[in-house]
């Protein structure tokens, strides 16, 4: 999965989750709708063109994000959140811009 994916299923179940307990849970069934919705296509059109899978591979994670992402409650502290970090790449993301802020500092 490409960490662009992981990101963006973490960042649209925060914001819709979030939202969400702004209406004391009332509109639930359509934050439901739009998490999925959302997830499902950035994660499809991510993992097409930026991961540069099949048609098939992409449909399915993509079908997957939503799936995580649609579940009414928040993921990032989760052991699913620490999944999708490491499982999209994120966790060495970090610690790539880490050793580059390093090397930067001691350069200077």
């Amino acid at each position: 999965m490409h960490p662009f994916s992981g990101g963006l299923m973490l960042l649209i179940d925060f914001l819709c989750f979030g939202a969400n307990a702004l209406t004391a849970g009332l509109s639930t069934p359509w934050v439901i709708a739009g998490a999925f919705g959302l997830s499902s296509a950035g994660v499809f059109m991510a993992q097409k063109f930026l991961d540069e899978d099949g048609f098939g591979a992409s449909l399915a994670k993509a079908f997957f994000a939503g799936v995580i992402t649609a579940v009414p409650t928040p993921i990032l502290g989760t052991i699913v959140g620490a999944a999708i970090i490491k499982y999209s790449g994120l966790d060495r993301l970090e610690a790539e811009a880490r050793a580059v802020v390093k090397h930067k500092s001691v350069s200077d």
